[in-house]
């Protein structure tokens, strides 16, 4: 595919842990130079107050933003990172440069991020375009040039396993942060398998908040904080099922997990609905088995189901295109189609 942009800047991170990479490698079939403006986030406490009070006009990362703009003039800017950026000296950039396509990519629910970032609503009414997984926030920022695009996986940082479910432990897993929703849907499952030999395994950050899941004999919290990528791995493939729970918080209807974990060949079990069902097709256990203990345990047991749904929702997860470098060919396609 030719190139149609003589260079872009990609603001956001590389590190190979994160899947932005996987977006910024997408952007290499679309100009022969691609700088970047390397936004490493700090996933401490500390790093996030020190963020909250050290960002914009203060934040050197603004300043070299704009050094960068004077001595290359891209004419694609892609941001995935946008909260690092002050309303005035992005506006200011802008205003200098009229040939310079803005672009940026949010996964966050802007409302929740307004919490902590005020302006950021002001940020992002900036950019030429804004894609989201998010509709609400569509509605509710009509001064936003939101695009809707869902969100998405590494295909090169997870790839399908080929150990079948039945040599797998009897365990279920889930990696990802607290939420009272999880915690739900966690303990709805510790008390339907209580008296079996199913395990339940929890790994991720903010649990300590949770007591209930912290002295509920059959979940095991086996790690804490964030969760490198090798561990996530491994620890979802040791087992013959996934939570694929999405978040409340952001008002979400998917999570990268369900695609994450279709991509490693890990059946899930979810709360369905058109968007899963037009990735996955109907290949995943649905939340609804923990109202039914019986029914629940005896698919547990039936490792062909389990090893069917796998390889299913893998094919069905390919067939969809929904790799970050997909996505990223899907964001050129709608900017080149404006």
């Amino acid at each position: 595919m030719t190139s149609n942009f003589r260079n872009i800047l990609y603001i956001g991170t590389i590190d190979s842990e994160h899947t932005s990479r996987s977006r910024y490698q997408g952007l290499h079939k679309y100009s022969k130079r691609v700088d970047v403006l390397d936004v490493k986030p700090n996933h401490t406490f500390l790093g996030r107050i020190k963020f909250k009070l050290f960002r914009g006009k203060t934040n050197k990362l603004d300043s070299y933003f704009e050094e960068l703009m004077e001595s290359n003039k891209y004419s694609l800017v892609w941001s995935d990172k946008p909260t690092y950026l002050s309303p005035e000296r992005l506006l200011k950039i802008k205003e200098n440069f009229p040939q310079t396509t803005f672009v940026a990519h949010i996964t966050d629910d802007v409302l929740q991020v307004k919490t902590m970032i005020n302006e950021i609503d002001k940020v992002l009414s900036i950019f030429d375009y804004v894609f989201t997984p998010n509709k609400f926030n569509i509605a509710e920022f009509p001064e936003i040039n939101f695009i809707y695009q869902e969100l998405g996986y590494d295909h090169k940082l997870y790839t399908y396993s080929n150990r079948p479910i039945v040599d797998r432990p009897d365990r279920l897993s889930f990696v990802g942060h607290y939420e009272p929703a999880y915690e739900d849907i966690l303990l709805k499952a510790s008390k339907v398998l209580r008296k079996t030999h199913f395990e339940i395994q929890v790994a991720g950050s903010g649990w300590w908040k949770s007591t209930n899941i912290l002295k509920t004999k059959n979940i095991k919290v086996i790690k804490r904080g964030w969760i490198p990528l090798e561990s996530l791995k491994d620890i979802y493939n040791e087992s013959i099922l996934a939570f694929g729970l999405y978040s409340k918080v952001n008002r979400n209807k998917t999570s990268g997990r369900i695609f994450e974990l279709s991509a490693l060949g890990v059946p899930l079990l979810t709360e369905g609905n058109p968007i899963i069902d037009k990735i996955l097709g109907k290949n995943y256990l649905s939340n609804d088995l923990l109202e039914d203990p019986k029914l629940i345990i005896e698919t547990l047991k039936d490792k062909n189901l389990l090893e069917e749904l796998r390889v299913e929702a893998y094919k069905n997860l390919l067939a969809s295109k929904s790799s970050w470098e997909d996505r990223t060919d899907e964001t050129i396609k709608a900017i080149r189609s404006e």
